[in-house]
């Protein structure tokens, strides 16, 4: 009888150590699984602030491309009138003489 209380104590030794390590082992597994979340969230994050970049890239060139359009189109068209003014002078001139 003294061997199976020996025994018995023997084995709810060790199924509390067991008991022990398993909510150690389930504590680093939920921690492990919060920082990989995190880390992830991280590059989530990291991720859309690229792509705003990108998009803000984007807006920037095209708002450049505009721009550039506006002013070639503002100095055709000012040339275009300088010229037509200067035609109509001419034969205004000529009309006169």
């Amino acid at each position: 009888m003294e061997n199976d209380t020996e025994l018995t104590r023997e084995c709810q030794s060790q199924l509390d150590e067991l008991e022990e390590r398993a909510k150690e082992l389930d504590q680093r597994r939920t921690n492990n699984i919060s920082a990989i979340r995190s880390a992830l969230h991280s590059l989530l994050n990291l991720l859309v602030i690229s792509s705003n970049i990108h998009k803000l890239r984007v807006v920037v060139v095209v708002v450049v491309v505009v721009v550039v359009v506006v002013v070639v189109v503002k100095q055709l068209l000012h040339d275009l009138c300088c010229e037509t003014v200067d035609e109509l002078q001419r034969k205004m001139n000529n009309r006169a003489e």
